[in-house]
């Protein structure tokens, strides 16, 4: 099913290091098509910074997934080395 819209929610507001104050958004769902349907998913309830439940949404095309970077690759180690304790006691 794919998704269509993220379903975004203002839960409150900051003031950035500049001294702006901004909004606090925060995912709570999504959007999806099925058989030409639009379906709504909500994985959360969320509450203001007042402590009232949100219940106005905005709905934003999904962001792309950024691919991953690779992973580090793991340094191989040869018995003896520097790091290894090898036949030593271990001191504890």
């Amino acid at each position: 099913m794919p998704i269509k819209y993220d379903v975004v929610a203002t839960v409150g507001n900051y003031t950035d290091k500049a001294g702006q104050e901004k909004r606090k958004y925060e995912n709570v769902g999504h959007v999806i098509e099925k058989d030409g349907n639009f379906y709504l998913k909500l994985t959360k309830l969320v509450f203001n910074d007042d402590g009232n439940l949100v219940n106005f949404f905005s709905l934003y095309a999904p962001k792309a997934k950024e691919s991953q970077a690779p992973q580090a690759k793991q340094a191989i180690r040869e018995p003896g080395s520097d790091d290894d304790f090898g036949d030593k006691d271990i001191p504890f």
